[in-house]
């Protein structure tokens, strides 16, 4: 009677997190931090690349509903990082030598910038003089009876854009444990499976009809243990006497 057959292994799901899934964690991860670097990056770049103004004179711009600081021309910067202070307290704009008109026609207040923010434009240094805070988002007419000439830069207050941005940091840093948390399965799932497939090889040994593992050097014969020797037969003796058979 044959022996029954060796049942199969169970089958079982692949050992740790599935690669797709694992991709898919990872772009997921991928989306929102670049969605939160393109949603922090346009409020901030706006602010340092404003063109700036030579005033006195009218500016017609388009703004959004925040608040808005008029940064004067103040000095320079040399390569060194020491600046120059071109342009005295004294003579440095006051609320009423600037009128913003909404696209209404309603005039916006405007008074005397508090944070005293800069901005740097290669060696131009400018320094926050005025602000205002723009109600709706549309074109603005800006009228500018300054006395002295000067360079102004309109601009989103940076504490006010990072401000308006912080959420997207909360955001980019979940997207990246996100990521982070992806990569770490794809790891995990593919030193499990290696782990697997090395079990599985040494469970089941080599394939039929492999052989026993080649030393390298042919086969030697050695003589059989003591005692098993097969047994020694000497030289035949002498014939004897001839035998007759007995008389009847």
């Amino acid at each position: 009677m044959m022996p029954p057959p060796m049942p199969l292994p169970a089958r079982r799901g692949p050992p740790g997190p599935r690669l797709m899934a694992s991709f898919v964690v990872i772009g997921i991860g991928l989306v929102i931090g670049v969605v939160s670097v393109i949603a922090i990056a346009i409020p901030l770049v706006g602010t340092f690349t404003s063109p700036s103004y030579a005033v006195p004179g009218d500016i017609r711009v388009h703004l959004h509903h925040t608040r808005y600081i008029v940064y004067q021309h103040t000095g320079t910067r040399s390569t060194f990082g020491s600046t120059k202070d071109d342009v005295p307290a004294a003579i440095r704009m006051e609320p009423a030598a600037l009128s913003v008109q909404a696209s209404d026609g309603s005039a916006v207040p405007v008074e005397v910038d508090e944070s005293s923010e800069t901005l740097t434009r290669g060696s131009d240094v400018y320094s926050g003089a005025l602000a205002f805070d723009a109600p709706s988002g549309g074109e603005y007419d800006l009228t500018f009876t300054n006395t002295t000439s000067t360079t102004v830069v309109i601009a989103r207050s940076l504490s006010d854009a990072v401000r308006s941005v912080a959420v997207w940091f909360a955001v980019g840093a979940v997207g990246g444990a996100v990521m982070v948390g992806g990569v770490i399965m794809l790891i995990v799932g593919i030193v499990r499976r290696g782990r697997a497939k090395r079990a599985m090889y040494g469970g089941w040994g080599p394939p039929p009809g492999s052989g026993p593992p080649w030393s390298g050097y042919p086969p030697q014969s050695y003589p059989p243990p003591p005692g098993q020797y097969p047994p020694q037969w000497g030289p035949p003796g002498p014939p004897g006497p001839p035998s007759y058979p007995p008389p009847a």
